[in-house]
């Protein structure tokens, strides 16, 4: 067991150890504007700076949000993350010069309407959640990091990932960890703000088991929902070039 003075010095060391961690956290909110200057560069990435930056203003973010039921205002901001995130996504792409991103749909403006589904039933599942567990920031981004890694392209991810790994550790590991802070990340935004206005909840362990059934069921259910309003007018728009009809 420690001795007496061991425990003094840990509780001494514990402040700088947070402080050190807090400004390893914000400086990695550079990485990403530094990786644009990069010979490809990879807009996605910035959805990692936005989190940094939502984390920062989370106390005046939760004072704004503070009228609002923490239910809605959940939702609400996995739409704003969710939308950031997509027209990232979809930038990335057509930034670089290619004309298929890779998100819903190769137009901006019918991509957006499938991906308020998509985040909006993903904010609904986790603000069930929330409703009846705490989840700390960490546990959010670890929760929802996991979770992009096993549906990302309904699994073909990790699929490659799972492939790439006996040939080439290093690129698997990267390719990993590349939607992993993607989806940590824009959850991450969603829950920096409600984290000081959150009330009492239960702690049990059973929350993890949750996330992953009730994510993925919520986020396709919210698809499935806006695929099927766009039926009533015909259906979904064809699959053009994002170069040459980037919105519609």
């Amino acid at each position: 067991m420690p001795s007496t003075q061991q425990e003094k010095a840990g509780l001494r060391d514990r402040p700088f150890s947070v402080l050190l961690g807090r400004l390893l956290f914000i400086l990695s909110g550079v990485l990403p504007l530094l990786a644009l200057a990069l010979p490809d560069p990879d807009a996605m990435v910035l959805i990692w700076s936005v989190f940094v930056i939502v984390w920062l203003l989370r106390r005046p973010l939760a004072r704004i949000l503070s009228p609002l039921p923490a239910f809605t205002a959940l939702i609400i901001l996995f739409l704003f993350s969710g939308l950031i995130t997509e027209v990232l996504a979809w930038g990335s792409t057509v930034w670089r010069g290619g004309d298929t991103p890779v998100v819903f749909h190769p137009q901006l403006g019918v991509d957006l309407t499938i991906a308020i589904g998509f985040y909006g039933g993903l904010g609904l599942g986790w603000a069930l959640l929330a409703r009846f567990f705490r989840f700390t920031l960490i546990e959010t981004v670890l929760c929802a990091g996991i979770y992009g890694i096993l549906v990302e392209q309904d699994g073909m991810v990790l699929l490659q990932i799972l492939q790439t790994l006996p040939r080439n550790l290093p690129l698997a590991l990267l390719l990993g960890a590349y939607v992993f802070l993607v989806y940590g990340a824009f959850t991450g935004i969603a829950f920096a703000p409600l984290a000081p206005i959150q009330g009492r909840r239960s702690h049990h362990w059973v929350r993890f088991v949750l996330v992953l059934p009730v994510s993925y069921v919520m986020a396709n259910l919210g698809v499935i929902s806006v695929l099927a309003i766009w039926e009533l007018f015909g259906g979904l728009p064809d699959a053009r070039s994002a170069l040459t009809h980037p919105i519609w």
